[in-house]
């Protein structure tokens, strides 16, 4: 669930697949949302037809387990020339990048850029919510250790104690209370890091601009990660019949709302 494993028998399972979720016509209706709408790209329906076939169906047909891993944390430590002083978010270094909701937004963005050669409105920059956490260090830990597991397994019992049962906005607050950040396992790299220095108020929920990228880019690292797509996609998804496929793509001729 991007925040804590199932924990059974002394085993942590985590199911952090991150997927494009398909509704019909915007989700929860467009006045659920109070934000301002722009017009960021206008597609034919042939476009968006090669968006659902050569982009999200694959996407969404990759196996479980497999790259991109919903990661809620983005993990952040000052530079190694910082001289002990106030760091703001962009002097600080992202150690281990969150996976969200906004990612997934910058890699339809970048394909239609990138593949379909459509132009963005002008002077348009995403922003979006991260849930930032500062450190002084990151040290990752061996977790075949029998005494590291067992403070991981505890660590995170804790956790799902606090978020268990309660709203998500209730759920953040008791955390933000009680919750110093000890531990992070990073769902994309498959490894557990211990967190060195984090103080109060141990994670901050910030408003930040986002680079339009494609799946593997990091906008704090060069170069673009290997990604594993199937080799001839899918083009089917389940519970959606061929026909409605057809007509979920066509229905996108107008224009993708942010």
């Amino acid at each position: 669930n991007g925040i804590a494993p199932v924990i059974a028998n002394g085993t942590m399972v985590w199911n952090n697949d991150a997927r494009y979720c398909l509704t019909r016509g915007i989700l929860w209706e467009r006045d659920h949302w109070t934000q301002a709408f722009d017009q960021v790209h206008r597609l034919t329906a042939d476009q968006a037809r090669r968006l659902f076939q050569e982009f999200i169906f694959p996407f969404n047909s990759s196996a479980p387990g497999s790259f991109p891993q919903y990661e809620l944390w983005r993990l952040r430590t000052p530079p190694s020339n910082a001289d002990g002083g106030q760091l703001s978010s962009d002097e600080r270094k992202i150690q281990i990048h969150d996976v969200t909701c906004a990612d997934g937004v910058t890699w339809v963005l970048h394909f239609i850029e990138a593949s379909l050669g459509v132009v963005r409105a002008e002077k348009y920059q995403l922003l979006a919510s991260t849930v930032a956490v500062d450190a002084d260090a990151l040290e990752e830990v061996d977790h075949t250790d029998p005494n590291v597991w067992a403070d991981l397994i505890r660590c995170y019992e804790n956790v799902n104690d606090i978020f268990h049962g309660a709203g998500i906005f209730r759920k953040f607050w008791d955390a933000h209370k009680v919750l110093s950040m000890q531990y992070i396992y990073d769902t994309n790299s498959h490894k557990y890091y211990r967190i060195i220095g984090n103080r109060f108020p141990w994670f901050r929920v910030e408003y930040l601009p986002y680079p339009v990228v494609g799946p593997g880019h990091r906008n704090d690292v060069d170069g673009e990660a290997e990604v594993d797509w199937p080799s001839e996609g899918v083009r089917s998804v389940p519970g959606l019949s061929p026909s409605s496929q057809e007509e979920a793509a066509t229905a996108m001729t107008a224009s993708i709302l942010l």
